[in-house]
């Protein structure tokens, strides 16, 4: 017998200025926790909001003038199946 484990549905979590992928809400505040980018009393006070996987987000690079803008799904930037920090307006 084979232990095969389903992969994670992964989504797109938004708190005002970042967004994060994770399975859920509490899959993004331990990311943070387990980074340690902030004071763990925040987290929990952020109002993460799951955005809908048919979303379009457009993410660009600020800091490089000329960046082209990508435009995704939700579940499109979820595709790929890594978790953690996907874009934030902060940093």
């Amino acid at each position: 017998m084979t232990d095969t484990k389903e992969p994670l549905a992964l989504h797109v979590f938004h708190n005002g200025y970042d967004w994060w992928i994770g399975a859920d809400v509490e899959d993004v505040r331990e990311q943070i926790r387990e980074l340690g980018i902030t004071d763990p009393d925040e987290i929990d006070q952020d109002g993460w909001v799951q955005w809908d996987d048919s979303a379009l987000l457009s993410i660009t690079d600020v800091d490089e003038p000329g960046a082209p803008k990508e435009t995704k799904t939700c579940a499109e930037w979820c595709a790929d199946g890594r978790r953690g920090l996907l874009c934030s307006t902060e940093y």
